[in-house]
């Protein structure tokens, strides 16, 4: 049921007024980690959830859903720069007895 309201306040939002996770977090007394988990869920099921800094908003026009993607792009690529660093970390360390 929580889910529902979560999409039922996004959707009252567009880019220009986006709503913030701490807003959410606040108005519906669910935890950051739980609107993530179900703002992917529901974009997985094609929900046009978009975000930026600012918060989550219903992306209205095909520009709106471009930057969201961009942004979710950037950061898997970030995600992947890091575990290839810590995949070199480990190989550097195998064999050694401790960590640093």
């Amino acid at each position: 049921m929580t889910k529902d309201l979560l999409l039922i306040a996004i959707k009252q939002r567009d880019s220009l007024n986006p709503i913030t996770s701490k807003q959410l977090e606040s108005n519906l007394y669910i935890e950051g980690p739980q609107i993530r988990d179900w703002v992917r869920e529901m974009r997985r099921e094609g929900v046009p959830i978009g975000s930026d800094r600012k918060g989550y908003y219903i992306c209205k026009t095909p520009s709106e859903l471009i930057h969201t993607l961009a942004d979710l792009k950037s950061r898997s690529l970030s995600m992947l720069e890091t575990i290839s660093a810590l995949q070199n970390t480990l190989k550097e360390m195998k064999g050694q007895d401790r960590l640093i």
